[in-house]
């Protein structure tokens, strides 16, 4: 396979490889010096964050022609994009503080930081929402955690099966806050899917995180700035629901 990229990036010069994630070359194996040798000739790499480009060049060993492309300009919204429509359709209360920490359940994503979070928070609910990808003895282990404390915490509810994309946006669609606490990434594809949709995100700062991030969503730099920004999160949205309720069809409009 990468000989058959290099030949590509040499033959075609109108090719642009997409870099998602900028993992760490295995040396051991020589099929990674010529996928280095692909990036150093390919006519242009995209990547969605600088820090993932520096990444690649470093532990590469290469220079290479990069064009940074936004991550959420990829994205195609599949399900509702309405929070009411979206709860009622996940059968979520419409007057609850809603988080959700979507993905796949390893240790990188960092769900037990959200659930440590929330259970620190002590309000509203939080969905722990995605299924076992490789099936390692240490991702079935941390998914066999989680479903422990998900039984033992009022309020955490684990939602443990692959999602399709419709459904996937429909729990963004349904949270006030996406939260994405990861241990390591370089980019991610629910927190564009979460700007795609309107729906703020806490993300920790980590790889290209902070740069992907806009000035809707949270970044935190450790857990105490996690629970923090769950709490102001609720207390803005108490807030705005409770204005909500006032000035309901019937009821005296209050002023600001």
């Amino acid at each position: 396979t990468s000989k058959a990229l290099l030949w590509l990036c040499l033959r075609r010069r109108t090719t642009e490889i997409l870099v998602h994630e900028a993992d760490r070359p295995r040396w051991g194996r020589p099929d990674e010096g010529v996928l280095a040798a692909a990036f150093a000739v390919a006519p242009v790499l995209l990547f969605h964050t600088r820090a993932e480009h520096e990444a690649l060049e470093r532990q590469y060993r290469v220079r290479v022609r990069a064009r940074l492309i936004r991550h959420v300009d990829g994205v195609a919204v599949r399900g509702p994009t309405s929070r009411e429509d979206a709860r009622r359709r996940l059968g979520i209360p419409q007057d609850e503080v809603v988080f959700v920490s979507p993905g796949f359940l390893q240790a990188h994503k960092g769900h037990e930081r959200a659930v440590d979070a929330f259970r620190a928070l002590g309000t509203g609910r939080l969905y722990v929402v995605g299924s076992v990808r490789d099936g390692t003895p240490e991702n079935l282990a941390y998914a066999e955690s989680l479903r422990r404390v998900a039984g033992a915490t009022p309020g955490l509810e684990l939602i443990e099966r692959f999602l399709d994309d419709e459904e996937f946006d429909a729990w963004i669609a349904a949270a006030d806050a996406v939260v994405l606490p990861y241990r390591r990434s370089w980019s991610s594809g629910a927190l564009a899917r979460a700007q795609a949709i309107g729906t703020p995100a806490v993300v920790s700062a980590v790889g290209g995180l902070p740069e992907q991030a806009t000035e809707h969503d949270v970044v935190v730099h450790d857990d105490q700035e996690l629970v923090r920004a769950l709490g102001a999160i609720a207390r803005r949205v108490d807030r705005e629901r409770g204005a909500e309720e006032e000035r309901r069809p019937g009821q005296r409009e209050v002023a600001p």
